[in-house]
């Protein structure tokens, strides 16, 4: 079974250039086309079953209109077969659905939290929504859980992974490094656009990358590529 998670970004003018941390993030090698994903991983083929979370991204200067046009859409794939708890967490963390954290009583969803690191052409790293600095964050499971496995390595452009301090310290924060639990499918656009942007020292965006929607979707029927709310 595998789930589509669409997320959504909203970029607006970073006025603290000094925090840095390690948060997740997506691998962006623009010379691999999403084409190769079904080559090496077969699996990704003729899914029977269609999952997804979605969010939306805009730029705009912080104190314009928080109406801004949409920046644009990611979606990505579930390993959930393969890696379940660790899936399992990430659709949670977009649905909202867990609702307060037992470590650290905030809302367990991605929706309001930046990507507070870009390397171009290596990551994108977000998930921290408790400090969205890299420094915080938690799993629905309260704190920390275990590396699922490692089944799937990193071989591949637009992977998604977890990001962490060291064996077992999973949270929220997701990375193109550690476990590798699904990738995006869709979005490759607003990822080169967030990668594009100008950051400082501690490749912190001078414009906040901030998810202002997510959630999932699923497919209108099992066979067609069509996503509903």
């Amino acid at each position: 079974m595998h789930s589509f998670l669409i997320l959504s970004i909203l970029i607006t003018p970073n006025e603290n250039l000094n925090i840095y941390s390690s948060a997740s993030c997506l691998c962006q090698c623009h010379h691999l086309q999403s084409t190769h994903h079904s080559r090496s991983h077969p699996h990704l083929v003729n899914l029977s079953f269609h999952s997804c979370c979605y969010s939306s991204v805009t730029n705009y200067p912080r104190h314009s209109s928080p109406f801004a046009p949409s920046f644009g859409r990611i979606v990505f794939q579930l390993f959930s077969d393969i890696c379940p708890k660790t899936s399992k967490n990430f659709l949670c963390l977009c649905t909202g659905e867990k609702r307060t954290g037992k470590v650290t009583g905030k809302k367990l969803c991605y929706k309001g939290s930046t990507f507070h690191r870009v390397v171009k052409n290596f990551m994108i790293q977000g998930g921290d929504f408790t400090e969205g600095n890299g420094r915080g964050g938690e799993s629905i499971y309260g704190g920390y859980f275990e590396d699922e496995n490692f089944t799937l390595k990193h071989d591949r452009a637009f992977l998604l992974s977890m990001a962490n301090r060291g064996k077992d310290t999973n949270g929220s924060q997701f990375f193109i490094v550690h476990v590798v639990f699904g990738l995006v499918i869709s979005g490759f656009e607003v990822i080169k656009k967030i990668e594009g942007l100008k950051t400082d020292s501690a490749s912190r965006p001078y414009a906040d990358v901030r998810v202002v929607d997510c959630g999932q979707l699923i497919t209108k029927s099992a066979n067609d590529g069509i996503f509903s709310n």
